[in-house]
């Protein structure tokens, strides 16, 4: 048996969706004859809260919890409350002071006791490091770990950091010091994976030195979650749900309304009738946009409900809507909520620009439909036809089984995690 220390400043009980991958490699990767370590904080920032403890079948290192957590949530409560001038100017201060200094990321603090806790684990029995974005302190403290043990380590990139990120920010001095981290993340981690063949390609253009020692490795769900889909969409009423938020406009919901709008010049409602449901706060760029359609009136807008609450929406719909808004950091990545759909079994309707990596993931797979983002009537009519013979045709999903999804899984990308530790291993 070999063993892997696991190194991510999310992990489960916390619900952020960064805790779900290294969670999944530490309860998976023991098929594959590793030992698991997970080093992580013993309760660390996540605005989506936590579930109830759990016991794991694997070594879970818990370390001090000091980090950021009171500023963000100060910043938070200063942004939203009514303010007297006093704290107004705090709130202003903090807006512009926290994301200076907290570098690379709101886990910095962590980064200490992290490496403390280090005494607690018999490091020369460790074969190889695995640390994951969306936290950078994750891949600093994996390099302590490299440099002091000579470990073998894959940094995992899940997020763009400063690369098509911060690089585009308007920090006063902050950026110098990311590049240089990020910079030094690639040249000491002995493999680097990225998340989507977009991020992987924009990094390799950017440091030529990726050549060879990196890889895409896509998000997943767990086989085990998988619905499969056993019955026909009722054409009389097609629910649709969106869950999330709309970023102000940048994921703009007019092209799916337009398309259904198109639908409706050709087929009568006995026919073809939708019913739209909106989870989560809209904002007012965004509420504009749903009211330039003549279907406002008849989407359900729930606001703000409770995750549970989702999850009762989301098995009484037919259609599962996202968008990809029109920015390279959007459009480059793959939510983590396509795969969270794919897991229901239901039809998921995509929609973004042309060069959205989640078409590309759907055309490949066949698993959903994607529609291009715009308003231009040929588009327009080109998405409308699309719809309607997708929902003619969705019968064909029926009685398909889990092997069909199996690529798309937690499981396949274990399995190919582990391909790349048996290689670094080998190289040595």
């Amino acid at each position: 048996m070999k063993t892997i220390l696991i190194i991510s400043l999310s992990f489960p009980p916390s619900n952020a969706p960064g805790a779900q991958r290294p969670y999944f490699l530490a309860k998976c990767i023991s098929k594959y004859n590793y030992t698991p370590i997970v080093l992580t904080p013993e309760k660390a920032y996540s605005a989506l809260g936590f579930d109830a403890e759990r016991d794991f079948d694997f070594k879970v290192v818990k370390t001090g919890n000091r980090t950021f957590d009171k500023l963000y949530a100060d910043k938070k409560s200063l942004g939203t409350k009514k303010k007297s001038f006093v704290k107004s100017l705090k709130a202003k201060l903090y807006k512009r002071i926290i994301p200076e200094i907290t570098i690379p990321d709101k886990g910095r603090m962590w980064k200490s006791y992290a490496i403390k806790a280090l005494s607690k684990i018999d490091m020369s029995k460790v074969d190889v490091v695995y640390s994951t974005s969306p936290s950078v302190t994750n891949h600093l403290i994996a390099m302590h770990v490299k440099e002091r043990y000579n470990i073998p380590w894959l940094a995992d990139f899940r997020d763009f950091y400063f690369t098509n990120h911060l690089e585009n920010k308007n920090f006063l001095f902050r950026k110098a010091i990311d590049k240089r981290i990020e910079e030094k993340v690639i040249r000491f981690a002995d493999h680097v994976c990225f998340v989507t063949d977009s991020m992987l390609n924009f990094y390799q253009d950017r440091y030529p030195s990726l050549m060879g020692k990196s890889t895409r490795i896509y998000n997943g769900f767990d086989l085990d979650t998988l619905t499969l889909n056993k019955k026909p969409i009722s054409k009389n009423c097609i629910k649709v749900f969106y869950g999330g938020s709309f970023y102000g406009g940048i994921r703009s919901p007019l092209p799916l309304l337009r398309c259904i709008e198109k639908i409706y010049d050709v087929y009568s409602k006995e026919e073809i009738r939708f019913e739209i449901t909106v989870a989560g706060n809209v904002d007012p760029v965004t509420l504009a946009m749903f009211k330039e359609s003549y279907l406002f009136d008849s989407i359900h807008f729930l606001g703000q409900i409770p995750k549970s609450e989702v999850g009762t929406h989301i098995e009484s719909t037919d259609i599962l809507w996202m968008i990809t808004g029109d920015d390279p950091n959007h459009y480059m990545t793959i939510p983590l909520k396509y795969f969270e759909y794919l897991a229901t079994g239901k039809m998921i309707l995509s929609m973004g620009p042309k060069t959205s990596e989640v078409r590309t993931l759907i055309e490949k797979y066949n698993k959903g439909i994607f529609l291009e983002n715009s308003n231009q009537i040929d588009v327009v009519t080109k998405n409308a036809e699309k719809v309607v013979s997708a929902l003619r045709s969705e019968e064909k999903e029926i009685g398909k089984t889990k092997e069909a999804y199996f690529p798309l899984s937690r499981q396949a990308q274990v399995k190919e995690f582990v391909d790349i530790f048996e290689t670094i291993l080998e190289n040595g």
